[in-house]
């Protein structure tokens, strides 16, 4: 039997707590990495809100993302 079913499901990130776990970083500096590929793109949540998967972003910190030192 597959153990997906019985994993906590991959969360959304919203923007303050991704700035927060890249080391405090600025709001334009986020977008300039999405932009640029260097940060995957937020997915919608609902009208006016995005979001980042968690897996995604702490995969890019394990993977050496600059942090700062700083991150959740």
């Amino acid at each position: 039997m597959s153990n997906q079913f019985f994993q906590s499901p991959d969360r959304l990130v919203r923007l303050p707590e991704l700035k927060a776990m890249l080391g405090g970083v600025s709001t334009a500096s986020v977008y300039r990495w999405v932009k640029f590929g260097i940060l995957p793109k937020p997915q919608r949540v609902g009208v006016r809100g995005v979001g980042w998967r968690l897996s995604e972003i702490e995969q890019l910190i394990r993977d050496g993302f600059p942090t700062g030192g700083r991150h959740v």
